[in-house]
């Protein structure tokens, strides 16, 4: 590490203090700059605004390193941000494909003991109505039929099924899901 090179690890100021240092050397380069103009004007020996116009490079410059340091910092964490945001998205890909893969082997593995309980299509269509918690009427919308179809074919599945109603259909399915 060199004297020049900010250690990006620790940084020993904060943003605010870092503006505030700036704003000051920038307030001091300004009016060194006046009275360097006014030394000119008046006629001042070059031995005397020399010195001063070396201060002014030197307040700008550190003025200008600090700065740069700024917008490294940030640059950096802007930087930081966009890979996270890219972990996180990729992560989410993931879990979504691994999430619809358990989704469609659940699917499956329900729709293999629906025929195996010997239900027809529509039936098996109504038991995954019940199962996802629709009512009898949201069902008979869906299926464009009257309620009273519904009731029937939700009592064949409990019959066919061996369940006494929904909540025991859910739970048939459900309760091997849970470790606990």
């Amino acid at each position: 590490m060199t004297l020049l090179q900010p250690d990006d690890n620790v940084s020993s100021l904060s943003k605010n203090e870092k503006a505030s240092i700036i704003a000051i050397l920038s307030l001091a380069g300004v009016l060194t700059i006046i009275d360097v103009v006014e030394d000119w004007i008046d006629g001042a020996p070059l031995s005397h605004i020399i010195p001063e116009v070396l201060v002014i490079f030197g307040v700008v410059g550190i003025a200008l390193y600090i700065f740069r340091g700024v917008l490294h910092h940030r640059k950096g964490v802007i930087e930081q941000a966009k890979n996270e945001v890219q972990s996180v998205k990729k992560e989410a890909t993931q879990w979504r494909a691994k999430a619809d893969s358990l989704r469609s082997g659940i699917t499956d593995a329900i729709s293999n003991q629906l025929i195996e309980w010997g239900l027809t299509p529509a039936e098996q269509e109504v038991s995954f109505l019940l199962l996802k918690g629709l009512t009898i009427q949201e069902i008979s919308e869906i299926r464009q039929t009257s309620e009273r179809t519904i009731r029937q074919q939700a009592s064949v599945i409990y019959k066919k099924s061996g369940l006494t109603g929904r909540a025991q259909l859910s739970a048939f399915f459900l309760e091997d899901l849970f470790d606990r």
